[in-house]
């Protein structure tokens, strides 16, 4: 089975549709994430979204536990999926 200690940690944040919001997907906040080391996204090229609506999620991996875990904080009150 091999080697199975942690090398890093790792979070994920699912991005949702925000609420009120229906229509063509803008993701707001985005370039604010993406400057930030161990911040990786992954969008499913979904071309609408709507309340709630899946739309991608976001990977966060730093060597540090609760960095890791801050980052996640602020891609979560950071990117927004909005219309």
């Amino acid at each position: 089975m091999g080697d199975t200690r942690s090398i890093s940690n790792a979070v994920m944040i699912n991005l949702l549709g925000e609420k009120g919001h229906d229509g063509l997907a803008k993701y707001d906040g985005l370039e604010n994430i993406m400057a930030i080391d161990g911040v990786y996204v992954h969008l499913y090229g979904k071309k609408y979204t709507k309340p709630f609506r899946k739309m991608g999620h976001v990977t966060i991996v730093d060597h540090n536990r609760d960095h890791a875990i801050e980052k996640a904080r602020y891609v979560q009150q950071t990117l927004k999926v909005i219309s």
